[in-house]
């Protein structure tokens, strides 16, 4: 009977195993190239100055970088504040621009900016191409009281994105373009805050800039996966039993 009890224990060691072994193979096999975000700072996220000096972030296989920023603010403007965070879903790579505290103006003609080009640029080895691009705001990331301009505006191959909550225009939060499935683009950025009369308010707290993409492959579900369950429900049955 004890000879019947090790031997079963014995093959269940093994099946598990068996069954690992496998498993960790598919999922090496199948998982895509890209299907992950990360940056030369570490984690998906920079600070705008860490990108102006250079750093960079990939999302699934497209790499963002910042270039020739010209700070153009009437009062200086804390780059440090600013996280640039990048996030990854099915079919869009997104960096979400974000101030902590947020980027604020008081007063009459004071100004706060900084334009910037932002470049994107897919890997050779990637299957995708760039689709579309679009800006976006929430409705509490720009702000004014009074007359003044809180905006972001992006100049993308010739086509203009901008989301603003403008005294005289309105409010625009989103906006969008189509691109012909290339493999990069140079993007003019620009950052403004206005302040037009002595009760003026603006502020930014932040906004995303966001790439279409299309032949990024999916996280397929590994080969190994059903047989690997079904070797756990066979290992639950024999302790049952």
């Amino acid at each position: 009977m004890r000879d019947s009890w090790w031997i079963v224990q014995k093959g269940e060691r093994f099946m598990k195993r068996i069954i690992g072994a496998l498993a960790a193979i598919s999922m090496l096999s199948v998982a895509p190239a890209y299907a992950a975000v990360s940056s030369t700072c570490g984690g998906s996220s920079c600070t705008l100055t860490e990108l102006i000096s250079g750093e960079t972030i990939t999302i699934d296989g497209v790499t963002f970088s910042i270039s020739d920023f010209f700070d153009t603010s009437s009062v200086a403007l804390d780059t440090d504040v600013i996280t640039v965070t990048g996030s990854s879903e099915p079919g869009k790579a997104s960096l979400k621009f974000e101030a902590t505290p947020a980027l604020t103006v008081m007063g009459d003609l004071d100004f706060l900016g900084a334009d910037f080009t932002l470049g994107a640029v897919v890997d050779m080895m990637s299957p995708a191409t760039i689709t579309g691009a679009s800006l976006e705001a929430g409705a509490d990331d720009l702000a004014i009281s009074g007359p003044g301009v809180s905006s972001a505006l992006f100049d993308v191959d010739g086509s203009f994105l901008e989301v603003f909550d403008d005294s005289d225009f309105g409010e625009l939060l989103s906006s969008a373009t189509a691109l012909g499935g290339v493999s990069m683009i140079s993007a003019l950025g620009s950052i403004g805050l206005f302040g037009l009369d002595s009760s003026s308010t603006a502020s930014l707290t932040g906004f995303t800039f966001a790439l279409d993409l299309d032949g990024v492959p999916e996280i397929p579900v590994p080969a190994a996966l059903p047989l690997f369950l079904a070797g756990l429900a066979i290992i639950r049955r024999r302790r049952t039993t």
